[in-house]
């Protein structure tokens, strides 16, 4: 996935949507000459994996997600602002990289 171990990491948030990661994984599909896989999914990875199924089942045989539970999108606020709304603020989020606005 964009920005761990040693991949690249292009700049700004705009290019971390499950659109552009969903696109990474059908690269590597694409690359490796996979028509479809067995996707197993871990953690952030998993949250991945159910957009994957989603925005390309045709690519997917099935999918096992360890974890994580399915967390549809919501249109009321991003993931950070309703964590930091539900746990009355009680969460920490780190980055090795500079932050950027969520909210």
């Amino acid at each position: 996935m964009r920005g761990y171990g040693d991949s690249s990491a292009p700049e700004g948030a705009n290019n971390y949507t499950y659109l552009h990661i969903v696109g990474d994984l059908i690269g590597l599909l694409d690359a490796l000459k996979v028509e479809k896989a067995f996707v197993v999914g871990h953690d952030w990875g998993a949250m991945v994996s159910w957009q994957l199924v989603i925005f390309r089942p045709d690519r997917v045989i099935a999918l096992a997600n360890l974890s994580v539970y399915y967390s549809p999108r919501n249109p009321n606020g991003s993931m950070v602002t309703l964590m930091r709304k539900y746990s009355g603020g009680n969460i920490i989020c780190a980055s090795s990289r500079k932050a950027e606005k969520y909210s």
